[in-house]
């Protein structure tokens, strides 16, 4: 189906954010959305790196108006530890209780294949957290894409505890020597929690995923879920163990990344990844759940998401989609929770679609909408019935060059007014020459938080990439949630692998 039609004469597109775009030097990453600060307004932290300028990099965060936070950007990961952040999404997690709002957790990646670097976490005014870059033996080798992520922990308080996983890789050179990938599991302070590291050592270039985090076989604490070339998809414990049934492989590629969510309403969550073009979706024993795989009609750069679209309290899988011979066309695909195809799917849009969609309900009208960017430098918004919003798509960069929407965008109410914002990053490259742009949409709807959305690149602020259970129908609307246990952890893989996973991490 290709959308061109507006599902409502009275509906009008949304105005641009007051303050915004926000242009920056060089390349700019995932949106996040968190409260940094004391207050109702929330912030906008965003990593970039300027190749312009030795290869800066940035950790940005900017106010509801665009403007940069006092103490932000941030260049260091400690005094005289150069940062070097690569562009996935950060975490944001209230760590210090000492401390208003929350802190941001940053991972790193170093462009010196023999050189380390460490990941940081920072108070709101920009200062470093104590115990924070973590001590030099689980420092992080050259070359690891990164992203942080929360886990909850069971039988703790907010804020009393937190973990961090780490992923390492000994070396990038030599690929057909041995090497060892570690996975580290630590604490607030930076000490290695009992039954870690996870190692696996062989030969070639081989890497951890980004982490799904849910209680997978409901024994009350969360399993850690991740894929690795060689080995598949796995269900790690909080202790380090395997889970049992797992880990599972389906083909010769590595798989994307997973994404977790109660898709048959049995209050377990299933696991949900892409593997030699093909969606699957496993229990929590790792079997296949019936109607699956299926297979995708285009290749999916990054991973696919869930996501409650039509409001009936039941998960859609939805991907983002790119041809390979033409970036131009691309568009998101969707199937319901059995495997079968959602009425009217795939929704096509005017350009590739290389980065998650996001889905929540932004006219507040009970039902999600999905934005998507796509490598032509558009936005799209789509009704869940996959007619466009009105004043999309939008071109955001009009004959400039090679540009693209590379993450995923990210959706909340960052000005507190009640309703929601959404929040894209475009990438220009003029010439040898990059700049980013943070582009902001005001819609009418509540502030994007409700049961069963889709938020940001990996889900939410805390990238577990998992959409947790109970849901409900959405009308009436759910008034929100609340936030219960939590600790934060940090996920890292290689970058750079080859053009076609480089991405999907």
């Amino acid at each position: 189906m290709l959308a061109t039609e507006i599902a409502s004469a009275r509906e009008t597109a949304p105005p641009i954010c007051k303050g915004f775009p926000v242009i920056l030097p060089g390349s700019g990453g995932a949106p996040q959305i968190a409260r940094i600060v004391d207050g109702d307004r929330r912030q906008v932290v965003l990593r970039s790196w300027d190749e312009e300028v030795s290869s800066v990099h940035y950790v940005h965060a900017f106010d509801h108006l665009g403007n940069e936070m006092p103490g932000w950007p941030l260049t260091e990961a400690s005094p005289g530890d150069p940062m070097n952040a690569l562009l996935e999404p950060v975490a944001a997690v209230d760590l210090d209780p000492r401390f208003p709002g929350e802190e941001i957790v940053v991972s790193c990646a170093s462009g010196n294949p023999e050189t380390y670097c460490r990941p940081s976490a920072f108070h709101g005014d920009g200062s470093a957290v104590p115990g924070w870059p973590p001590a030099e033996t689980i420092e992080v080798t050259a070359g690891l894409g990164t992203t942080a992520v929360i886990v909850p922990l069971p039988g703790m308080w907010l804020g009393s505890r937190i973990a961090v996983l780490l992923s390492r890789l000994s070396s990038m050179l030599s690929p057909d020597a041995t090497k060892t990938a570690y996975l580290h599991l630590l604490d607030a302070a930076g000490v290695l929690v009992p039954g870690w590291p996870r190692t696996v050592t062989r030969t070639g270039l081989f890497y951890y995923s980004d982490a799904a985090i849910a209680d997978i076989d409901r024994d009350g604490a969360p399993e850690i879920i991740v894929a690795m070339d060689g080995v598949g998809v796995e269900a790690i414990r909080l202790d380090g163990s395997t889970a049992a049934g797992w880990p599972v492989s389906y083909g010769a590629e590595m798989p994307s990344a997973p994404v977790a969510g109660d898709l048959d309403g049995d209050g377990q969550p299933e696991v949900v990844f892409i593997q030699d073009g093909q969606v699957w979706v496993l229990t929590g024993d790792g079997t296949v759940a019936p109607g699956f795989p299926v297979f995708i009609p285009l290749p999916v750069w990054y991973f696919p998401i869930v996501a409650d679209l039509d409001g009936d309290a039941t998960l859609e899988i939805l991907a983002g989609m790119f041809n390979p011979s033409d970036s131009g066309s691309g568009g998101v695909a969707v199937w319901r929770r059995d495997g079968s195809a959602y009425p009217g799917a795939p929704f096509m849009a005017d350009g590739g679609v290389f980065a998650p969609p996001v889905v929540a309900d932004l006219d507040g009208d009970g039902r999600a909408e999905i934005a998507v960017g796509t490598y032509n430098t558009s936005a799209a918004v789509f009704h869940s019935d996959g007619t466009l919003y009105a004043g999309f798509p939008q071109r955001l960069l009009p004959g400039r060059g090679i540009t693209g929407v590379l993450y995923g965008p990210a959706v909340g109410d960052i000005d507190a007014d009640g309703d929601v914002e959404l929040l894209m990053t475009t990438v220009n490259n003029i010439g040898f020459t990059e700049e980013t742009r943070l582009h902001c949409w005001d819609f009418p709807g509540a502030d994007g938080t409700g049961q069963g959305s889709w938020r940001a690149h990996r889900g939410d602020a805390w990238n577990r990439a998992t959409v947790v259970a109970p849901l409900v129908p959405s009308l009436p609307r759910p008034s929100g949630g609340v936030i219960l246990l939590l600790s934060a952890g940090v996920m890292l893989g290689i970058a750079g692998r080859s053009r076609k996973w480089s991405g999907r991490r």
